[in-house]
């Protein structure tokens, strides 16, 4: 008979252990689900408008460290370009041997309205026009491709712009 009553009580302690640790399980599923569905209605409230932007913009192609500079073959050849060279040759300092900041690459302005170019992660762009009253330094991110750096150099002479 004593065997009858701790079997009894057995089963039925193991019932009650079974039925309220899945009660707090459900409990816990439906808590979870909940924090799930508030964790992405924040997200979709804290999106920035700009994730749309850069979905539908191609990748950038070339590395952090290449540089494209779009500038005439007139203004590349004179001390203008060997300016803007030397600033984007110089070596890295600190490393034990000489390496060169940037790999440079030129073209021509004509060849930016092709899609080739534009992509490029990092652009300098040398504008030297009649249009401009005043020298200036334009910097913009993700302009043709993502992620992008485009910094346009403005000015109204060559003079105008070595004083810059």
């Amino acid at each position: 008979m004593k065997r009858l009553i701790v079997y009894t009580f057995t089963c039925l302690m193991a019932l009650c252990i079974a039925s309220c640790s899945n009660s707090s399980k459900q409990e816990m599923a439906k808590e979870e689900t909940k924090k799930e569905t508030v964790k992405k209605e924040q997200k979709k409230k804290a999106a920035p408008k700009s994730n749309k932007k850069k979905i539908t913009m191609p990748n950038a192609s070339g590395l952090p460290y290449e540089m494209l500079v779009v500038m005439d073959d007139e203004q590349w050849e004179r001390p203008l370009g060997r300016a803007v060279f030397n600033v984007l040759d110089t070596d890295v300092p600190g490393l034990p041997q000489s390496e060169r900041s940037f790999r440079i690459t030129r073209v021509n302005p004509s060849a930016m309205s092709s899609n080739m170019f534009r992509i490029m992660r990092n652009i300098i762009k040398v504008d030297i026009q009649k249009i401009y009253t005043q020298p200036k330094f334009k910097f913009a991110r993700d302009v043709y491709s993502y992620p992008q750096m485009v910094m346009t150099l403005q000015a109204l002479t060559k003079q105008a712009w070595h004083n810059l």
